[in-house]
């Protein structure tokens, strides 16, 4: 299995800001239509993905936020594990933000996202030993290293 991480920012009213840490203080709803939206957007089954952090306007979640300004910024990191790495395409921007609303609102916690996503997967995607042995041509490779 490979294992890819990444994280999304993306504004959202101020009120909904609020609403989302007070959701989130009471149960993992919101959690789990981030994890859901994620999978939706990649295609791949909700079990697979794990949120890792949750910050809003630069807290992690379960710290008191302060309630200034307009718009929240929450930030969302998260882990896949699935038989391929998460291609940069993968995390459509437009497909995300929809399946965001729709997977919050489907938890109860109806969120107007003002502006699309700012997607960044990570490159530190970690394939097991055993399958990077697997893979084509890289035995190849790794007797070509021996033979220096």
């Amino acid at each position: 299995m490979v294992t890819s991480t990444g994280k999304f920012e993306v504004k959202m009213s101020k009120a909904h800001g609020v609403a989302l840490q007070a959701a989130l203080a009471v149960g993992s709803g919101p959690k789990t239509a981030m994890e859901s939206a994620i999978a939706k957007t990649i295609g791949v089954a909700p079990a697979t993905v794990t949120i890792t952090a949750i910050y809003l306007d630069g807290v992690k979640i379960g710290r008191r936020l302060q309630t200034t300004g307009t718009d929240s910024t929450l930030r969302v990191e998260w882990q896949v594990t699935a038989t391929t790495a998460v291609a940069t395409a993968a995390m459509n921007p437009t497909t995300l933000k929809t399946n965001i609303e729709a997977k919050a609102a489907a938890a109860g916690l109806p969120l107007t996202l003002t502006e699309l996503p700012s997607v960044t997967p990570t490159d530190d995607t970690q394939v097991s030993v055993a399958e990077r042995f697997a893979l084509p041509g890289a035995v190849a490779v790794l007797l070509a290293m021996l033979q220096l």
